[in-house]
């Protein structure tokens, strides 16, 4: 995101010559200080889900069970039998789908706090999307690889050949940076259908917690439904992020084009 900050008055100044392109000057002017804006909010929404986190990570579920107690029980009440409990890397939990593994981190996995348990209940909510072969989390897993290849060289591949149209332009360096803006919205796609994943995983979370008897006071109930809210928010800052960049992208390569 940083890097689609640098020199937009220069390119909106050499635009700015040109009649027909006023309007995409004001477009790339809204959307410079959207990146801010979004920039800050994005800050912000991190620090809030962190400060939920560890205030819910200090507060003992009545039920002391630890995370991996309660991942696993979860997994037993859905009839999961192929899926294992790991202690894994610190702010590193997730499921993995090919390996069949959910790895919580050490203050989740032998945590008996509220946190703990919403997160533990979380990922065991992707292995239960998994076992019901859930179409949107086989899409998002399929992209998963593809995605982080794009995401890699596209914003590189765009800039390069925008940069060069600067100076002059060719058929080539057209398709160049018009493959870096398709390789690049390829995220903001992944994005997008990573969206409902999450949301459902966090739906089944507070299902199964619910259901088992786990979550049993107010307080475990509002602290649940806090930090899984706060974490999914993360998700959607992350893909407004994503499109309001690519299509800064997009603008700069137009006014960039029409100059030609």
């Amino acid at each position: 995101m940083i890097n689609t900050l640098i020199q937009p008055m220069a390119v909106a100044n050499k635009a700015a010559n040109y009649g027909d392109s006023e309007g995409l000057v004001w477009a790339l002017w809204i959307l410079f200080f959207a990146i801010i804006a979004i920039s800050v909010v994005t800050v912000t929404i991190h620090k809030k889900f962190n400060e939920k986190n560890q205030k819910y990570s200090l507060k003992q579920s009545s039920s002391q069970k630890t995370g991996q107690q309660i991942a696993r029980e979860i997994l037993q009440k859905n009839g999961i039998q192929n899926v294992k409990v790991i202690l894994g890397k610190e702010g590193q939990d997730h499921f993995n789908p090919q390996s069949g593994v959910i790895s919580l981190s050490p203050s989740v996995y032998n945590s008996s706090s509220i946190s703990a348990m919403a997160i533990a209940a979380h990922e065991v909510g992707h292995a239960i999307q998994w076992h019901k072969k859930s179409v949107m989390l086989r899409v998002r897993g399929a992209l998963t690889k593809p995605v982080q290849i794009a995401t890699a060289f596209g914003q590189a591949i765009f800039s390069l050949g925008l940069f060069f149209m600067i100076f002059f332009f060719s058929t080539w360096l057209l398709w160049t940076a018009i493959a870096g803006i398709v390789m690049y919205a390829a995220m903001g796609i992944f994005q997008l259908v990573t969206l409902p994943v999450e949301f459902d995983a966090s739906r089944r979370a507070k299902k199964n917690l619910k259901e088992m008897g786990i979550v049993s006071t107010p307080e475990e109930k509002e602290g649940v439904k806090v930090v899984l809210n706060a974490a999914a928010m993360t998700y959607v800052i992350a893909f407004l992020s994503s499109m309001i960049s690519l299509a800064f992208f997009i603008i700069r390569f137009l006014l960039l084009t029409r100059r030609n």
